[in-house]
C-alpha cells in the first residue's frame, strides 16, 4: 500500500473515532505561497523536516497549544522589533 493511502487510512480512522466520541471536526485550508509573510521558510523547514527521523515522544495537546502559542507569540515580537527599528533608523531623505 503506498504511503499516502496509509496516511488517509489512519487520518480517517482517527476522524470516525474522534466523531463516535462526540468531537466536533473542522478543517481549515490555508493556501500556500499566497504572499504571506515567512511562507517559504515555513514550507523550506516542513520539506527539511521530512528527511528528520519520526520519534515516539508523547507530548499531550494540553502542553503542545502553549508551547507552539509562546513560538509563535516570540517569532512576531521579533518581526515587530525589525519592523519598528528599520522605522526609527533608517536615514531620511530629505526633498
Amino acid at each position: 500500500m503506498p504511503p499516502q493511502a496509509v496516511l488517509l487510512e489512519i487520518i480517517f480512522g482517527g476522524r470516525q473515532h474522534l466523531t463516535n466520541s462526540g468531537k466536533t471536526i473542522i478543517l481549515c485550508w490555508i493556501p500556500s505561497h499566497v504572499n504571506i509573510v515567512g511562507n517559504d521558510r515555513a514550507h523550506t523547514a516542513a520539506i527539511s523536516a521530512l528527511s528528520l527521523p519520526i520519534t515516539n515522544m508523547k507530548l499531550p495537546a494540553a502542553e503542545l497549544f502553549p508551547r507552539v502559542s509562546k513560538f509563535c507569540l516570540n517569532e512576531w515580537q521579533e518581526i515587530v522589533v525589525r519592523v519598528i527599528n528599520f522605522i526609527l533608523f533608517t536615514p531620511q531623505l530629505a526633498l
